[in-house]
């Protein structure tokens, strides 16, 4: 028969389990775990320390301020021990370490002073800590993963925020004709979702800046502006240099938002307290970076439209649009962990939608696009120009591919006309894993030719954009480079260029070239296309822009 004492450690133990079952909060399941022990055990301090991604953080102490350790506190491998005075924390009072291990994997650590008593532990004291033990990790492991499946939603419900505000502010930017009105739709935007009602903006122009916005009572001195400009991310008043802080402070200036376009100064945002008089949090900033990358792109959009029609007054839609064309495109080719990415286009007379574009969007990542717009002219060079701009932002907000793809479909249904329409593939690829995820949406299929000379088209996707509201799920295909592997992505320019006798280049001439070829780099490779293509119809006038990307991963060299 059970005697009295391990009836009350059961009924202990069920409370404890009772409790930490009410709750995902680690300091409430280490303060209740810690109080258990402390008050059967009749112990007097303790403390809780968690280890998440093999870095300890103190949780709670009871009957101690503070605690000062390192790994090597915990070293021992029992699950309940005795500390001795070469371990610092013998210092503070502390003599037991409790390890919190579930599944093989240590979670955190209960550490507990001397007992009042100065008496050893029972056999029924010992069991007792390790059912407290293993009901405890048991809690903490299933607290830890609520927690990062709860973070995890909080993350994707702040993208989708921002994806449908980049969308709303995207919407009505194209709808806007002056800075000013760009200007104003930007400042309703700011106030109304940080909760602010006093801003500045300033924005370069040559060697000057001027204030498209300015809601507080005084306008900033060259000294404050010159001083400012030296500063390349956000910082708040407090903590610049007395002189300038203070002179900030006294115009209820409370934060510095450097807008940065290509890692140089583009202009300056200064933004006043908060309504509710809360500081800025990491959504805030996150906000911040989307409206004024949103705003730098609706700005330089309206400065090259303006300055093309101002410079070509006496031109031709025609030349227009071709220069803003090749202004969207790449300047140069990217040489990056083995790869090697070159695009080129040779524009028709009566320019088409071809669109090309690629660029790192993390350290190991590039984007790659390629795309065929409906139409020519001038409005064909106006949908290239939103369809690059709304790319390169949602690149930026680490949101996986089909949900990027959707978002450029609703941007064209919503904002062309209805016979307009877009084929597009686009694929990132991670340079240190050698793989390369892409969704083709209509287009022309890249070819892929690997160390074996095999070829692959990549053809997984779905539909073209901008012919429905509501698209089906675009899948994703995928693929591992290995090394002189290449992928040539192109247009119909290509591969339906036709000579004197309308016959057509054709897919079989395409590969068979590529395979001839594939030992050059990738710049001879793209080059030797074109000077194929472009004999092939040298008789006939060129109808179709001729667009093409290609990829190589050279051999990599082993140190």
């Amino acid at each position: 028969m059970m005697d009295f004492k391990s009836l009350l450690n059961l009924k202990s133990l069920l409370n404890l389990s009772n409790q930490l079952k009410e709750t995902y909060d680690l300091e409430v399941i280490f303060s209740s775990v810690l109080l258990s022990l402390m008050g059967k055990l009749m112990i007097s301090k303790g403390c809780g320390v968690i280890r998440i991604e093999n870095q300890l953080k103190l949780v709670t102490c009871k009957g101690i301020n503070n605690l000062d350790y390192t790994d090597e506190c915990f070293e021992k491998s029992e699950l309940f021990y005795e500390i001795n005075n070469s371990n610092p924390l013998y210092s503070k009072g502390l003599k037991f370490i409790l390890k919190l291990v579930h599944n093989n994997k240590i979670l955190g650590y209960i550490v507990l002073g001397d007992r009042l008593k100065k008496s050893s532990f029972t056999e029924t004291d010992l069991q007792y800590i390790q059912l407290v033990a293993s009901i405890s990790a048991s809690s903490i492991e299933n607290a830890l993963n609520i927690n990062k499946i709860i973070q995890e939603k909080n993350t994707i419900t702040k993208q989708n925020y921002l994806l449908k505000t980049y969308i709303e502010i995207s919407n009505d930017f194209k709808k806007t004709a002056t800075i000013e009105e760009i200007s104003r739709l930007f400042s309703l935007f700011l106030k109304g979702n940080l909760l602010v009602n006093k801003i500045a903006l300033y924005i370069k122009e040559d060697d000057n800046y001027s204030e498209l916005i300015n809601t507080f009572k005084k306008k900033l001195t060259n000294f404050e502006i010159n001083n400012l400009l030296a500063y390349s991310e956000y910082t708040y008043v407090d903590d610049l240099f007395p002189e300038l802080s203070k002179s900030l402070i006294n115009k209820e200036i409370e934060l510095i938002y450097p807008i940065m376009y290509n890692d140089k100064s583009y202009g300056l945002l200064l933004i006043g307290n908060k309504l509710d008089n809360q500081k800025f949090d990491e959504n805030n900033f996150a906000l911040l970076e989307l409206l004024t990358n949103t705003l730098v792109i609706a700005l330089e959009n309206f400065r090259l439209f303006q300055k093309e029609i101002e410079k070509k007054k006496l031109e031709s839609e025609l030349q227009l649009a071709l220069d803003i064309q090749k202004q969207l495109l790449p300047k140069n080719s990217i040489y990056h962990n083995d790869y090697q990415i070159i695009g080129m286009s040779k524009p028709s007379k009566t320019v088409g939608g071809d669109y090309f574009d690629y660029f790192p969007i993390t350290q190991d990542e590039i984007m790659v696009v390629i795309a065929d717009i409906s139409g020519k002219g001038m409005p064909a060079a106006l949908l290239m120009s939103n369809l690059q701009a709304s790319i390169r932002s949602l690149s930026q907000m680490n949101i996986e591919l089909p949900q990027m793809v959707k978002s450029v479909n609703s941007l064209l249904y919503n904002n062309t006309a209805p016979d307009k329409f877009a084929t597009l593939f686009v694929g990132k690829i991670d340079t240190k894993k050698h793989k390369f995820e892409y969704i083709n949406a209509g287009h022309n299929p890249p070819i892929h030719i690997n160390c074996k000379n095999e070829i692959k088209e990549l053809s997984e996707g779905g539909i073209m954009l901008g012919i429905l509201e509501k698209t089906p799920e675009f899948k994703v295909g995928s693929l591992n480079f290995s090394d002189n592997d290449v992928l040539l992505l192109y247009t119909d320019g290509v591969n339906e260029s036709i000579d004197e006798n309308g016959n057509e280049y054709g897919m079989v001439r395409l590969n068979n070239l590529l395979k001839s070829a594939k030992s050059k780099n990738a710049s001879s490779i793209l080059t030797e296309v074109y000077s194929s293509v472009e004999h092939f119809s040298k008789n006939t006038d060129q109808y179709d822009d001729i667009t093409a990307i290609l990829i190589k991963k050279e051999k990599t060299n082993v140190s």
